[in-house]
């Protein structure tokens, strides 16, 4: 016998909600080395450019920029226009994404 629970979460599986598909965005986009730096190091900085993230994840300029682009699109980071400069932040979903990598982390040791 199906409960409701399990007809909603077939369901679910059936007919994605915008909802179901905007996580599972956010979560490819954590699935990349070059990703996943930048977002644990905005979750230790707060507010860099790309010159800083450069510096400290190291790898290509424009390579960096795509990144942050994308993690910017999926809503993960913000970006903020000061001048020539642009500050990269994260945005409350970011801080859930590295929240919930971080007790993922710390369940499998």
């Amino acid at each position: 016998m199906k409960t409701y629970f399990t007809k909603q979460k077939e369901k679910a599986f059936r007919d994605p909600t915008k909802e179901l598909l905007e996580i599972v965005q956010m979560f490819k986009m954590m699935g990349n080395d070059y990703r996943m730096r930048i977002l644990i190091l905005l979750g230790q900085k707060d507010k860099l450019t790309l010159d800083q993230i450069n510096e400290n994840v190291g790898g290509d300029f424009a390579n960096i920029s795509s990144h942050t682009k994308k993690l910017a699109q999926v809503g993960l980071i913000q970006k903020k226009y000061k001048g020539k400069f642009v500050q990269h932040s994260l945005t409350l979903n970011g801080k859930r994404a590295l929240k919930a990598l971080d007790q993922f982390n710390h369940s499998i040791e």
